[in-house]
């Protein structure tokens, strides 16, 4: 469940792009949000260049954008999950089973160690 949040990012991110190479291959983009009530001016590349270089710009900054927070978002995870002691991809797993392996030797010499100097209490 972890995984769908930088995967939906990430898939956001890819529709944006490609409605923003959509738009840039139509030669018309709008100044806003697709699905709004309210109805925004679309801008022609033929009829204002400049304002269609601004609108795309933002277009393709909005997908990378998206794109990019998954990809944090992805490797904060993986992180995470190298540094949680119950996690499959655990990187200390080996230092967690020496150090079992060790406290039980020390256990096993202190209950041996009992047993012999029972009788001398």
């Amino acid at each position: 469940m972890n995984r769908f949040v930088p995967r939906a990012l990430i898939l956001f991110g890819c529709l944006a792009l490609g409605m923003a190479a959509y738009d840039e291959h139509r030669g018309i983009a709008s100044a806003g949000n697709r699905g709004v009530a309210v109805m925004l001016p679309k801008i022609k590349r033929d009829e204002d260049p400049k304002l269609f270089r601004s609108v795309m710009t933002y277009e393709w900054l909005f997908g990378t954008f998206w794109i990019c927070a998954g990809l944090v978002t992805s490797g904060i995870l993986r992180r995470a999950d190298k540094i949680d002691p119950l996690s499959a991809t655990f990187v200390g797993r080996d230092a967690l089973e020496e150090l079992d392996a060790t406290l039980d030797k020390e256990q096993r010499q202190r209950d041996n160690q009992g047993n012999n100097h029972s009788g001398k209490w």
